[in-house]
């Protein structure tokens, strides 16, 4: 009984750790400016060219918490084998290598792996939005807004999380495809807008 007590609590231990969307470091920056030029000029200089803003919000975060899994074994459990700390430090990942897999083995059959929860650090966030608007004023009621919005304006690259799985997949500590984040698109894109109020 007290063997399958200890048993019991191991298994309780080995899934225990940071959920899924953990992500311990998360940062959101927004601001907007009003260009100063011209915006007090009453010619036609003034209308044209002044009451221009630019705004952005910048999105920085760290990875999910992954739990690296068992590949092509049966009769094992879901976790694989950790042999030291896989995380790579962040100057040293790359898309075909963003841990270390030799840190990872399958279990042997019929044995649980003895990974905790959420050992390895996903890919993370680096996105700047931008919005470029002006206000034209027609009459005291009658104003149009021209907008010109850019979603990831540097288009920086957005991935996936990499395969957590051992050595033995060929995908293992790889990202293999750009992130849609619950189908947002990450590449760059640029909308314009055209708003009439009265």
């Amino acid at each position: 009984m007290l063997e399958l007590d200890c048993k019991r609590s191991r298994i309780f231990a080995r899934n225990y750790g940071p959920a899924v969307f953990d992500r311990p470091h998360r940062l959101i920056a927004s601001w907007l400016y009003e260009l100063p030029f011209f915006r007090n000029r009453e010619d036609l200089l003034g209308k044209v060219a002044g009451g221009w803003q630019i705004g952005a919000i910048a999105t920085f975060q760290d990875g999910p918490s992954l739990t690296p899994s068992s590949f092509g074994v049966p009769f094992v459990g879901s976790h694989a084998n950790l042999l030291g700390d896989p995380n790579l430090p962040r100057g040293e990942r790359t898309i075909d290598r963003w841990f270390d897999v030799s840190k990872l083995a399958n279990p042997a059959p019929g044995q649980l792996g003895n990974a905790g929860k959420g050992v390895i650090r996903g890919s993370g966030n680096n996105k700047w939005d931008m919005v470029i608007s002006k206000f034209l004023r027609i009459t005291e009621r009658h104003r149009v807004e021209l907008r010109a919005e850019l979603f990831n304006a540097f288009n920086h690259p957005q991935f996936d999380d990499p395969v957590v799985t051992p050595g033995n997949n060929p995908l293992a500590g790889k990202i293999t495809s750009a992130s849609d984040f619950g189908f947002t698109q990450t590449e760059r894109v640029i909308q314009l807008g055209l708003k009439y109020s009265f």
